[in-house]
């Protein structure tokens, strides 16, 4: 009897758990294109996940705490059945945004009217379990615990490997609800059956059963460690997305390693030895800077490596000194509330405090140097004897010295600016600078810089200030097509992303222009700081939101020449490349017109997307390189495809096919790994 009980709490908190975080990429991917593809999508669906997760904790605490077993199964049945009847989770089109105003409070009101009755109750899964389980079996429920990180470890891990490169978003959501009617199956079975054994369980009374509240030192304890691995792990996922690609497996990789660290930490606490875990991630730390320069021209996969061994060190860290403080199954959920509030106070300070407290991504530093920071805090919460903590020459000592000069040096970064910045900006899309600096010859350059990728140049001298450098020089596929195609005529042209606005220098006088633009402080920067836009001699027409949004509920515009050159960081969002989009671009296109891809990236070859795309609809195609020689000018890649072939051999000549690799992307269907650079 004992075991088949106990099996029927394993299965119903793996699959729960397992649900809980196979629902987050799949419902992140869904919003992903709904917001330009910015990678704080990602860090708004972590705040809302976080947030309803404490709601379940606290849930799971205070039914115990004031509830009679009886009405707590019955509470709990009547809210199952009401989730059940809300499937499915993903969003329907009705809910849609039709701008981009107050990005994160869209996105939290969009998952709360989708999926926040199931995820709650799946949050609240594995603590109201767990309670049930030391009940009425006598063995210990940190097994559950560990048991509940490794289906959400699992869950995450099969996402990008086993579900997205091989099912589509709609069998992804029809396949997730199916197994929550199974869960709540499996849940009802195991609540009914314990109710019964504890009904026939001797000794125990009423009072016994209520979940205690623990002291406010032990509370404080426990939520510490967990904001601040909550905070290294999405501060990693920010610095990731900004720089290489918006996608699931770089928010996947950190979270899942974060929940590897809670397994090990507490089905195998003897693993965690705090000497050797602390001083390899104070190696690691100190080197992260080398790959995380962006002059750095090692392989991606060392990059990414780096951050997410950092990412695994500093959680167990976190996540180890947390095991050392188990209570005992009195304070059980409110161990595991004060777990969820601080990975609530984690996903806050990233996703709402940090945006406004810092101009740059500075909550990532001060995680990594608080790590042994907090190592160092419990030593003195737990040793009595204090005098022998801070001996001389002691490794304690060192870990300390360490820890404040990292501090030092992060403070030092919040406290001053490049002496080339001329005004900084952080908002929900990202971080955004303009610098100014003197070249070898004299003469001054002004840049706008998105992450750490370079988006635009322009000379500050008035003599010089027309001529369009980095991607966008008259060697370049834009600078070709631009200055090529049907300039005696009236031209209408269409540009997604506008950058510093370097190719309206190829626009005349008879041409009219429509510039899509996700981020409204780009505008501002490329109005304040830049010359372009203001000398164009081009009729401008600015849209502010996200360009494929913004033309899916226009009439068909008709353009002339569309060119598409919409950057986050270094990376492209990938559903401005699905055959969806393409199908949307061709609408607003004349069928002579032209489209023009810029896809330079240090990391990803999304040529052949393209590629597929094109031959999927249709289309004529050609690749251009720009070499980048000469000051300023940066190496380039284009892909210009259009449905009339003489249209491009009007402007680059003979045009040939190559015979090369082609995928498909669509909006159900995209993945990441067929397009990392070797």
């Amino acid at each position: 009897m004992n075991r088949a009980l106990a099996a029927g709490y394993f299965a119903s908190i793996f699959l729960g758990s397992f649900l809980l975080f196979q629902v987050q990429p799949i419902v992140g991917k869904a919003l992903l294109p709904w917001f330009g593809g910015s990678p704080a999508v990602w860090t708004s669906c972590m705040l809302f996940f976080q947030v309803v997760l404490l709601a379940g904790y606290s849930y799971a605490h205070l039914v115990w705490r004031f509830l009679s077993p009886r009405a707590i199964v019955v509470l709990h049945s009547i809210a199952l059945l009401v989730a059940v009847t809300t499937l499915p989770v993903l969003p329907g089109e009705e809910l849609r945004p039709l701008g981009s105003e107050a990005p994160l409070r869209v996105i939290l009101l969009i998952l709360t009217q989708s999926l926040f009755l199931p995820y709650l109750l799946l949050a609240a899964s594995s603590p109201f379990l767990q309670y049930w389980y030391t009940l009425v079996l006598p063995y210990s429920p940190y097994r559950l615990f560990a048991l509940s990180n490794a289906a959400s470890f699992l869950a995450l891990l099969s996402y990008p490997f086993l579900i997205e490169p091989y099912t589509s978003l709609p069998f992804q959501d029809t396949l997730w609800s199916g197994l929550f009617v199974l869960y709540t199956l499996l849940s009802l079975g195991t609540l009914l059956a314990s109710r019964l054994r504890l009904s026939r369980t001797a000794g125990v009374q009423p009072g016994d059963l209520g979940a205690k509240f623990a002291g406010l030192r032990n509370t404080i304890r426990w939520i510490t460690p967990s904001a601040c691995g909550v905070v290294l792990m999405l501060g990693a996922t920010n610095e990731l997305c900004q720089d290489i690609a918006v996608v699931p497996f770089l928010w996947i990789a950190p979270l899942a390693l974060y929940l590897l660290t809670f397994v090990i930490c507490f089905e195998y606490p003897q693993w965690y030895r705090r000497k050797a875990f602390l001083y390899a991630y104070l190696l690691t730390a100190l080197l992260l800077p080398v790959v995380w320069d962006p002059r750095f021209q090692g392989p991606l996969v060392l990059t990414v490596l780096a951050f997410l061994l950092t990412v695994f060190l500093g959680c167990m860290l976190c996540h180890g000194e947390l095991a050392r403080q188990r209570p005992t199954k009195e304070y059980l959920t409110s161990y595991y509330l004060s777990l969820s509030l601080g990975g609530a106070i984690g996903g806050i300070f990233v996703g709402v405090v940090a945006p406004k407290l810092f101009h740059d991504f500075y909550e990532f530093p001060l995680a990594l140097a608080y790590c042994p920071l907090l190592v160092l805090i419990q030593l003195f919460a737990n040793d009595p004897k204090h005098g022998h903590i801070l001996k001389a020459g002691s490794w304690r000592v060192l870990t300390l010295e360490l820890t404040l000069a990292g501090l030092s040096l992060v403070a030092a970064s919040l406290l001053s600016e490049s002496q080339q910045t001329k005004r900084i900006h952080r908002d929900f899309f990202g971080v955004l600078r303009v610098n100014e600096a003197e070249d070898q010859e004299g003469r001054r350059v002004r840049t706008l810089v998105y992450g750490d990728t370079v988006h635009g140049a322009q000379y500050v001298s008035p003599e010089l200030e027309s001529t369009p450098l980095m991607y966008f020089g008259e060697g370049s596929a834009a600078g070709k097509v631009l200055s090529r195609f049907r300039v005696g005529a009236p031209r209408h042209i269409g540009i997604v992303g506008l950058g510093v606005g370097s190719m309206l220098a190829y626009t005349k006088k008879s041409d009219s222009v429509v510039i899509y633009e996700l981020n409204p402080t780009v505008v501002a920067f490329a109005e304040t700081y830049f010359t372009f836009l203001k000398n164009a001699e081009a009729a401008i027409e600015m849209r502010i939101g996200d360009g494929r949004l913004s033309l899916h509920y226009e009439e068909s515009r008709r353009f002339d020449l569309l060119l598409l050159d919409a950057f986050s960081g270094d990376s492209i969002p990938a559903h401005l490349l699905t055959k969806e989009a393409l199908e949307l671009y061709l609408r607003h296109l004349k069928p002579d017109g032209v489209l023009v891809f810029q896809i330079s990236n240090r990391y990803l070859d999304l040529a052949p997307v393209l590629r597929g795309a094109s031959e999927a609809l249709g289309l004529s195609w050609t690749e251009e390189v720009g070499a980048g020689q000469g000051p300023h000018l940066a190496p380039s890649y284009y892909m210009v495809l259009s449905p009339s072939r003489q249209s491009l051999e009007a402007i680059f000549g003979q045009v040939h096919h190559q015979a090369t690799d082609t995928l498909l992307w669509t909006d159900a269907y995209s993945s990441l790994y067929s397009v990392i650079r070797g």
